[in-house]
């Protein structure tokens, strides 16, 4: 039977590719910007409605990692915000994938969305037609959920997805075994039931008794001395926290503090480090000293901190030393940070196992499970004694499994773009007359943006939430409002002007490259907390200097 005929071709204004909540809140600000009933808008997205990644994961303990009223939308103009407090609103401050769902759910209602969106669509392709100018287009555990209570069960990887795994599983399974390459440096999540009305989520999440030491606090709670609060709390929308959130570096209402590790003495930092803990979420991360992400010794006495508070809680003296090692492993909040809820205590349970991957790393996957490499023999008990260990201890170890679970992470930031054929054609309807798609283009030189919004060579094209953006440090949705605010706002100006193409300049690019380059060598001070808000509102101002339009 011969597949059906494509579709035909459809003159658009703009084409969203993804319903997460970069595409829904570019979605709703471009249908705010046509006020029609139904504008030359569309937003395809693979899955069955919006959410992205929330809409898909749906694995046990699946939640999101930043508290509540900042992984939301703020748009108080539309009541989304009254209007979800109203319906129930959320009912943990770090909301599970299903909690996720509904809010999308209650997006879509309020927003209007659907009316423009097309579910259940793969984008394979995407070619910029030189003469024509129009664009030709191109996670995953199962809704009904698997049963896993009593089977042997194996978790690879130790990331955030696969910490949320084995926290609910490990009170489940049979067996539980968990291959580990790098421990994970997990903070206390925080979590908690919230009421209605609670002040966590009309304030932002912080407790009068949590010890905040973010720039915005509420009265009764300690402010240091040298901080300047970015927001005051009251009652009702907290629209100055949503306002404050494009100022901080994380996409929080807080900040790095305002001075270095060792300005305070040994008893200060412990104290500071103890009210940072006590708060949760990613307080002692990201609210912390200044210089906690670029001075190797201040990291160091961070990472110490962390490891002298996790280490009680892990009963075997080995497993102690691969969760959370003496030695520190890798630099402390340079991979990013995920929360959990009782994960390390998961490894006391009679039924959970460690599988230390730089030991006895996985030789192959086998009908019955997974195969590991023999542990190295150390040199003094080989029979050679050669060298710093002795040979190869055996045949190595077959572990059998009724289900294997890879929770190895996402094809982050660039994935999601590169994995769509994206090319330009030319005037004579080559696709090659005018060079390599965007994925060759970064296969050969690595991820070259823009402002991370753009890419030379491909006009009319933008992306949210992409590569050299503040993406991996960010909150989600801070980030999708600022990029998505600005491309609209680019958009409007072309129309003003009656233009109808921009792209990129090449040299714009390189100087964009090279600036997140230098910054990543330093690693991520605070001073640049504001460096890309500020740099985005520059270049509108200036007439959105760097691109070219016709």
């Amino acid at each position: 039977m011969a597949p059906p005929p494509p579709p035909p071709p459809t003159d658009l204004d703009a084409l969203i590719v993804g319903g997460g909540f970069g595409g829904a809140w570019q979605l709703h600000r471009l249908q705010q910007q046509h006020q029609e009933e139904h504008p030359a808008i569309r937003l395809v997205e693979r899955g069955g409605g919006f959410g992205g990644v929330w809409h898909a994961n749906r694995y046990p303990g699946a939640r999101v990692d930043s508290p509540v009223p900042h992984y939301e939308f703020s748009a108080p103009r539309d009541a989304l915000w009254e209007t979800w407090r109203q319906s129930g609103g959320w009912r943990e401050r770090f909301p599970d994938a299903g909690q996720l769902r509904k809010y999308f759910e209650h997006v879509d209602e309020v927003f209007g969305l659907s009316r423009n969106a097309r579910f259940g669509t793969e984008v394979t392709g995407a070619t910029w037609e030189e003469g024509e100018g129009r664009w030709l287009h191109s996670a995953e555990w199962p809704e009904e959920g698997i049963e896993l209570e009593g089977k042997r069960v194996a978790v690879v990887g130790t990331g955030a997805t696969a910490v949320q795994l084995v926290q609910e599983l490990g009170k489940t399974a049979k067996q539980l075994t968990v291959f580990q390459r790098t421990p994970n440096l997990a903070l206390p999540m925080g979590q908690k039931r919230l009421d209605r009305d609670d002040e966590e989520v009309k304030n932002g999440g912080n407790s009068s008794d949590s010890g905040d030491n973010s720039n915005g606090s509420n009265s009764e709670v300690e402010v240091e001395e040298g901080e300047e609060p970015l927001r005051s709390k009251r009652a009702g929308y907290p629209s100055s926290l949503y306002a404050s959130r494009t100022q901080s570096f994380p996409g929080f209402d807080y900040n790095f503090l305002p001075r270095l590790t060792f300005d305070d003495d040994a008893e200060q930092r412990r104290a500071t480090y103890e009210r940072l803990w006590a708060h949760g979420d990613f307080h002692f991360w990201l609210a912390s000293y200044a210089d906690m992400l670029a001075d190797p010794r201040a990291n160091a006495e961070a990472y110490a901190f962390w490891r002298d508070k996790t280490r009680p809680r892990i009963v075997d003296e080995a497993l102690r030393e691969k969760l959370a090692p003496m030695r520190q492993p890798h630099a402390f909040g340079c991979k990013r940070i995920s929360l959990e809820d009782g994960y390390f205590e998961t490894f006391n349970r009679e039924n959970v196992r460690l599988v230390d991957l730089k030991e006895t790393p996985i030789v192959e996957v086998t009908p019955r499970g997974i195969r590991t490499a023999a542990a190295p023999v150390p040199a003094a008990a080989g029979k050679d004694g050669g060298g710093e260990g002795g040979g190869d201890g055996g045949e190595g170890e077959e572990h059998a499994f009724d289900c294997i679970i890879f929770a190895t992470g996402f094809d982050a930031i660039t994935g999601g773009i590169s994995q769509i054929d994206i090319r330009r054609r030319s005037a004579d309807g080559a696709t090659t007359a005018l060079g390599q798609s965007l994925k060759e283009k970064w296969d050969r030189a690595g991820a070259r943006t823009y402002l991370g919004l753009a890419c030379a060579g491909f006009p009319n094209m933008f992306f949210t939430y992409g590569p050299q953006a503040p993406t991996a440090f960010c909150n989600g949705p801070t980030c999708a409002e600022m990029q998505g605010d600005w491309i609209v706002g680019l958009m409007r100006h072309m129309r003003e002007k009656g233009l109808e193409r921009v792209e990129a300049r090449e040299e714009s690019e390189e100087e964009w490259v090279r600036l997140v380059d230098e910054l990543a060598r330093k690693t991520l001070l605070p001073e640049t907390k504001s460096t890309y808000y500020a740099r985005l509102t520059e270049c509108a101002a200036e007439g959105y200097a760097g691109f070219e339009f016709n």
